[in-house]
């Protein structure tokens, strides 16, 4: 299905906070318990409320450590690790190229189309990076959004650029009519760059979510896909750890930097 060409236009940056958390949380738990999904629920109440311990080897000082459900649809552990990629990777980018987030939406779908429509932007994503030998890398956030009005969804590739603002004329151009960009904004600062990625272009689909004939189909529709990859330089990335990195260092006494053991 061709898609009309829009001219992508800067947007300004608006203080931003995230959302409630808690308010989403319960919502989403009252939510998850209508679709059915008791256990989900009940993993995610016990997010954060409840805590492991541990005792240190050396001064013997016990050490709680709060319990995270991971959960893709518990609000705080997703943006906790939305937070925690970002961060583990911040070295990987070249400060000196500066960055630009493009907005790039595939088409509009129907539930029963979203197969389709995922494997189409699939390979107009695959082909559009081939355009781009010299691109250093980025990475990129899948979202979905649902249209209240037309009973359809949208998808979204959120593209977090090592690159300057340039790039965002040239994605258009190389969509050719296959896809839109919707917008574009550039940075010079890393730090407000993740920021502005993570907490505008890569928000909790609560629209989706907090929807008790919805949640059940999103869950099954997203189990196998990965949110935010890497490309390029960054392909290690993808899947939210760095394969090629070391294992990151087992947690130590905060009191004297012994090893710690679970009890």
């Amino acid at each position: 299905m061709a898609i009309a060409t829009i001219i992508p236009q800067p947007i300004e940056i608006k203080p931003y906070e995230l959302p409630g958390l808690e308010e989403t949380k319960d919502l989403v738990i009252s939510t998850a318990r209508s679709a059915g999904l008791d256990k989900e629920a009940e993993r995610i109440e016990s997010c954060g409320t409840k805590y492991s311990v541990s005792q240190c080897t050396q001064c013997g000082e016990f050490i709680g450590h709060p319990y995270r459900c991971n959960q893709s649809i518990c609000p705080t552990c997703y943006y906790r690790n939305l937070f925690r990629f970002m961060n583990r990777h911040r070295d990987s980018w070249d400060k000196t190229l500066g960055f630009v987030i493009v907005d790039v939406n595939y088409g509009c779908f129907r539930e029963y189309e979203m197969e389709d429509g995922m494997a189409r932007a699939k390979q107009i994503h695959q082909d559009l990076l081939c355009r781009f030998p010299f691109l250093k890398g980025g990475v990129y956030h899948i979202a979905l959004r649902w249209n209240e009005k037309y009973h359809h969804y949208a998808i979204l590739y959120h593209y977090f650029l090592n690159a300057d603002v340039t790039y965002a004329m040239l994605i258009m151009w190389a969509l050719n009519s296959q896809a839109s960009v919707d917008s574009h904004i550039a940075f010079g600062d890393y730090d407000k760059a993740q920021r502005y990625f993570i907490r505008q272009c890569c928000q909790y689909p609560a629209d989706i979510l907090l929807d008790c004939t919805k949640i059940r189909w999103y869950l099954s529709f997203m189990k196998r896909r990965k949110l935010i990859q890497g490309f390029r330089n960054f392909y290690r990335m993808t899947g939210g750890c760095n394969k090629g990195a070391a294992k990151p260092p087992k947690p130590v006494c905060p009191i004297c930097g012994g090893k710690l053991k679970f009890k």
